[in-house]
């Protein structure tokens, strides 16, 4: 991950604002630690498209990774959405608890928010701003 670079290249710490999704195959938490490490305030926004918190697909379907090209075969009904709120709902779990553990400020937002309202929230919740 770039940024792993990045911050054992720094020479300075700082505040880190992290906008990502999280979905690296390599996982979050060695580069989170790493800035906690390096003594960075850390402030991580979870950016999520709408259609990944409610899903609005039926019937069978090929799905395809827009990041690696790998296509996968599924049927979603009731069951499989059930099955994927539960997955969904425990990775943002473990996230949070991650991230309160190391003392990483930790926001999940959608697209649909502007960058705008979103850094005006993060100030207000801060105290920073009124």
């Amino acid at each position: 991950m770039a940024m792993r670079r990045q911050l054992a290249a720094s020479r300075r710490r700082g505040l880190l604002v992290l906008l990502t999704d999280l979905f690296d195959p390599r996982g979050y938490e060695r580069a989170l630690l790493l800035a906690r490490a390096r003594r960075f305030q850390t402030f991580l926004i979870h950016l999520l498209a709408d259609d990944e918190l409610a899903p609005r697909l039926a019937g069978d379907l090929r799905l395809v990774d827009a990041e690696t090209g790998r296509a996968v075969e599924v049927t979603v009904d009731a069951e499989a959405l059930r099955a994927y709120a539960a997955a969904r709902d425990a990775f943002f779990h473990g996230i949070e608890r991650f991230c309160f553990h190391h003392g990483i400020d930790y926001l999940r937002t959608t697209t649909s928010v502007s960058v705008e309202s979103l850094i005006l929230r993060w100030l207000r919740q801060g105290g920073l701003v009124r």
